[in-house]
């Protein structure tokens, strides 16, 4: 059985988006000095808090997927999340007790969860790491534009020379 996908028109509202740090580090006390810090583990989940905004049939198909197809959340899914590297589908695990749907104004249900994913994040290697920091760091807000200008200049003026 392959992995079920959120219903593509089921996106998370941006508003009240959020997410944990991912776990792995262990913090001990000293007596007389500072915390001493350690990291058990690379990688690990971060939280997301999601909330999808539903009409009255939207809201039928979501029970269809949340009782039937991800069986009330004890099955993962794949679905759109942003964990800091823009919008990319991420394996997600839904949270045990963290379900809730409420009727809002008129017709439409606010449907809220977390789930549990692997952030983005974890899959740059450390040299990638520090290339995007030192970039950022040379550039700053600029980099976008530079990244964009760059793009122009090699995929579309470039083109220019070759006619």
């Amino acid at each position: 059985m392959s992995t079920p996908h959120l219903p593509n028109w089921m996106t998370p509202v941006v508003e009240g988006y959020g997410m944990t740090a991912p776990g792995g580090v262990q913090r001990t006390e000293v007596a007389g000095g500072m915390s001493r810090v350690a990291l058990q583990w690379d990688c690990g989940v971060a939280v997301f808090r999601v909330t999808l905004i539903l009409d009255d049939t939207q809201f039928s198909v979501w029970n269809a997927f949340f009782l039937r197809t991800i069986r009330k959340g004890a099955i993962s899914f794949t679905m759109p999340l942003d964990s800091g590297f823009g919008t990319s589908d991420h394996l997600a695990t839904m949270v045990p007790g963290s379900y809730s749907a409420n009727r809002t104004a008129g017709v439409l249900y606010a449907v809220s969860f977390q789930v549990e994913a692997e952030p983005g994040g974890n899959s740059l290697s450390d040299a990638d790491a520090d290339a995007l920091l030192g970039f950022y760091n040379e550039y700053g807000r600029d980099s976008d534009a530079m990244l964009a200008r760059l793009h122009q200049f090699a995929n579309l003026d470039t083109l220019v020379l070759g006619t």
